[in-house]
């Protein structure tokens, strides 16, 4: 196995490792009034987040992954609402910037591996 010394994997729980996650997609401003959010914006970014690293590529895979991994996610947050469905999610991620999307995930990326990341300086 590799070893990943010098990241913060090293020296922190999965819940932090979360909370840098979250961190870096902050820019992302969810512009509904609050009482009508049913799936939280820092919940839907960790669903696409670790959909797509497991290699989903299309709403219906990444939908399908979360319901089967939803014990997993409730570690990292509530989800009250459970998974959203295919139609709503692609009406989400169709409302974000991608190159915002681009740059808060490879900042992300260079967080967790800054002598890895060729990005690292460049953002």
């Amino acid at each position: 196995m590799f070893a990943l010394t010098g990241t913060i994997l090293d020296e922190e729980a999965p819940r932090a490792r979360l909370a840098v996650l979250l961190k870096h997609f902050s820019e992302f401003r969810d512009d509904l009034e609050p009482w009508r959010v049913v799936y939280p914006l820092k919940e839907v970014m960790l669903l696409i987040v670790c959909a797509t690293i497991a290699g989903c590529d299309d709403f219906e895979d990444i939908c399908a992954w979360d319901r089967q991994h939803l014990n997993f996610l409730r570690i990292f947050s509530e989800f009250y609402h459970g998974i959203p469905c295919e139609r709503w999610l692609c009406k989400l991620v169709n409302r974000i910037d991608p190159i915002l999307f681009g740059r808060c995930f490879a900042s992300w990326v260079a967080a967790l591996w800054p002598v890895r990341c060729p990005l690292a300086g460049l953002i």
